[in-house]
C-alpha cells in the first residue's frame, strides 16, 4: 500500500514460497517405488519356479505311490528263480556222459536196460507148480502149444524167457497197461486161438505178435496182495480170464511137465498166480 500521490520506490528482493511437503517424504516415496518395482521383477522372475515345484511334488507323490504295484513283481521275479532248469540242462550231458561210457566198458549195453525192467527178460513161473511157461516144441514154431516145464538153469536155451511188451499204456481195466507175452528166443507171443474172446479152458499157442487191440494177444497184470509178488495174468479180450495150468491143484492134476497152459477163472486157491523171475535169480 502506498499513499496516493506518492511515487513508489523500487526495492530489490526475492520471494520464497515454502513447499507443501517436507523433502524427506519425497525421498521415501521414491525408495518405496523402487522397492515395489524390484519386488515385481523378482516375483515375475521366480513365479515359474513355483509351478515347477508343484510338478516335482506330483512326481514325488507318484513315486511314493508306485511301490504298492511292485508287490506283484515278486511273483514275476519268482520265475527267474525257476530258471535253474537252465543250469540243469548243462548237467544232463554230464549225467549222460557216464551212460555212454558204461556200455563201452561193459560191452552188453543194449541188454542191460531190460534187466532193470521187472517186466523184461523174465521167466513166467507158476506159484503153485513152480514150473515155467515155454512152447512145447523145441523149435518154437508158430502154432506150438504153450505148456509148463521145470525151470531150466539156462532158460533162454529152452525158450523159457519172455518180455512183457507194452502195447497200450493205461488202457486196460483200472488203467493197467496192456501187454504181449513175447518169447525172446522164438519171437512169438502167447495167444489163444482165433481173434476174439476165448472160452474157459481154451489152450494157448505161440503165434506171430500182432500188437493189435482187435486181437486176443493182449494181457494185463494184477498183483496179488500179500503174495510175495504173485500176479494174475489176465486176457483182455477174454473177459479177464487168467493164465492157468490145465488141471486142478487140489487134485494134483497140474503138477507134471508138459501140462498145457489154458485160460481159467482167476483164483488165489488154484494155479493162476505167476511170478516174474529174472533168469539170474532162478
Amino acid at each position: 500500500m502506498h499513499r496516493s500521490g506518492a511515487e513508489p520506490l523500487p526495492v530489490q528482493g526475492t520471494y520464497v514460497q515454502p513447499g507443501l511437503l517436507p523433502r524427506w517424504i519425497g525421498v521415501l516415496l521414491s525408495m518405496l517405488i523402487a522397492l515395489a518395482l524390484a519386488f515385481a521383477m523378482i516375483w515375475i522372475a521366480y513365479r515359474p519356479s513355483v509351478s515347477s515345484k508343484a510338478t516335482e511334488f506330483n512326481e514325488v507323490a507318484a513315486a511314493t505311490l508306485s511301490p504298492p504295484p511292485p508287490s506283484t513283481p515278486p511273483a514275476t521275479q519268482a520265475p527267474p528263480t525257476t530258471t535253474p532248469p537252465q543250469t540243469q540242462a548243462p548237467q544232463t550231458p554230464q549225467t549222460q556222459a557216464p551212460r555212454t561210457q558204461a556200455p563201452k566198458s561193459g560191452g552188453g549195453g543194449a541188454k542191460k536196460p531190460p534187466a532193470d525192467d521187472k517186466f523184461k527178460n523174465v521167466m513166467l513161473r507158476n506159484g503153485t507148480t513152480q514150473k515155467c511157461a515155454a512152447p512145447a516144441f523145441a523149435t518154437g514154431s508158430s502154432g506150438s502149444p504153450v505148456s509148463q516145464y521145470t525151470c531150466a538153469a539156462n532158460p533162454a536155451k529152452v525158450n523159457q524167457v519172455y518180455d512183457l511188451d507194452t502195447v497200450a499204456k493205461g488202457q486196460g481195466p483200472g488203467n493197467a497197461d496192456l501187454v504181449q507175452l513175447r518169447n525172446i528166443t522164438t519171437g512169438y507171443c502167447i495167444d489163444p486161438s482165433g481173434t476174439g474172446a476165448a472160452d474157459l479152458t481154451s489152450p494157448l499157442y505161440e503165434s506171430a505178435c500182432t500188437r493189435s487191440l482187435t486181437d486176443n494177444q493182449l494181457w494185463y497184470l494184477v498183483e496179488r496182495p500179500n503174495s510175495g509178488g504173485l500176479y494174475w495174468i489176465r486176457n483182455y479180450a477174454s473177459n479177464g480170464l487168467c493164465l492157468d495150468v490145465a488141471g486142478f491143484a487140489n487134485k494134483g492134476e497140474d503138477a507134471g511137465d508138459g501140462k498145457n497152459l489154458t485160460l481159467y477163472t482167476c483164483s488165489d486157491d488154484d494155479d493162476q498166480g505167476w511170478y516174474l523171475v529174472k533168469p539170474d535169480n532162478g
